[in-house]
């Protein structure tokens, strides 16, 4: 099986990984969604792994540096942008809103002052990973496969000096993994197949970096996060997971009854940023309404509101960002 055939279901991968993220976030921590629960971070590591991939294809198809962060801004800005705004006007209406942390949130740099009331890690890690995106493109595109694993080794020692660092710890530890994602897409440019062997080293690594986040879990549960032991078993779990999405992926093609499946997953793959916003906002606004008005017995039926929500919101949030752009894009002089 050709790499490239594996690859055309990456929008499949992201509706995972945010259906993922949701459990994480969500109050669902019974019996196996429990389990699924506790390692929701890892819907991260698969984003970011996507990410590497989009990244490389995009400089590949236009190398030039600022066409490539011209089209990633316009992609995230004005649904950012956007969203804040009313996640602004919300934490005013609650009484949590402040100069120094809107600020903080309109940048993406909340996270980094220490001071809480942020949610967008995730905006602040990806621009970092843009930026160094064509640097890591050349690397993938032109190194010897020794010396990959070198670098790739290389970004892994990078975040250790952050270990206890919280702040940072969770952005560092995924820079492999965005790496790794640059080798898949070069591998895949190249019209590589993954042979037997290959399939064997990806579930050795599967299985060894499953076997270190259960070994993390129950002897080093203290520094699941300030040591990153959440995040870098998932160096070795993350490509081997999204071959075998996409592996069910075109099982479940071959029929009718089952193709919608795919096609609801890379739905939510192609509305991933959206989710990704919406959810935080309403999740926190569901928690809020609970709590305020003693709705504990109904929780469920409030949740279930809520979920609903999310992609009404994430498609007004994208008509709206979409309708910016159009506005903001330069008349053409007759």
């Amino acid at each position: 099986m050709k790499v490239k055939d594996l690859l055309r279901y990456r929008q499949a991968w992201l509706g995972v990984a945010l259906l993922w993220i949701i459990l994480f976030h969500g109050p669902w921590d019974m019996g196996v969604l429990g389990y699924f629960k506790s390692i929701g971070y890892g819907g991260v590591d698969i984003c970011l792994f996507a990410s590497g991939i989009g990244c490389f294809y995009s400089l590949s198809s236009d190398p030039n540096v600022v066409s490539f962060m011209k089209r990633r801004v316009k992609r995230l800005i004005p649904t950012y942008v956007i969203f804040i705004i009313f996640w602004l006007i919300y934490q005013y209406i609650i009484g949590k809103f402040n100069f120094q942390m809107a600020i903080g949130n309109i940048l993406a740099l909340q996270n980094f002052t220490g001071h809480g009331r942020d949610f967008n890690w995730y905006i602040s890690a990806i621009f970092l990973l843009y930026i160094l995106a064509p640097y890591f493109k050349i690397i993938a595109e032109g190194a010897t496969p020794a010396r990959k694993i070198l670098f790739t080794a290389f970004l892994l020692i990078c975040s250790v000096p952050f270990w206890g660092a919280t702040t940072y710890i969770i952005t560092l530890t995924r820079l492999p993994i965005f790496f790794i994602g640059m080798i898949v897409a070069e591998a895949s440019k190249k019209d590589k197949r993954i042979g037997k062997k290959e399939m064997i080293m990806l579930s050795a690594a599967f299985m060894v970096g499953f076997a270190l986040l259960l070994c993390s879990f129950v002897f080093a549960k203290d520094y699941l996060w300030s040591h990153g032991l959440y995040w870098y078993p998932f160096i070795l779990i993350t490509p081997f997971l999204c071959f075998m999405i996409s592996y069910v992926a075109m099982l479940l093609e071959k029929t009718k009854i089952t193709k919608p499946i795919v096609g609801f997953l890379s739905l939510c793959g192609g509305y991933s940023f959206e989710i990704y916003l919406m959810h935080i906002f309403v999740f926190e606004a569901v928690r809020k309404i609970i709590s305020a008005r003693g709705l504990s017995d109904i929780g469920y039926l409030v949740w279930a509101a809520g979920l609903v929500c999310i992609p009404v919101g994430c498609f007004l949030l994208r008509r709206t960002a979409d309708l910016f752009n159009r506005l903001c894009k330069p008349k053409a002089v007759s």
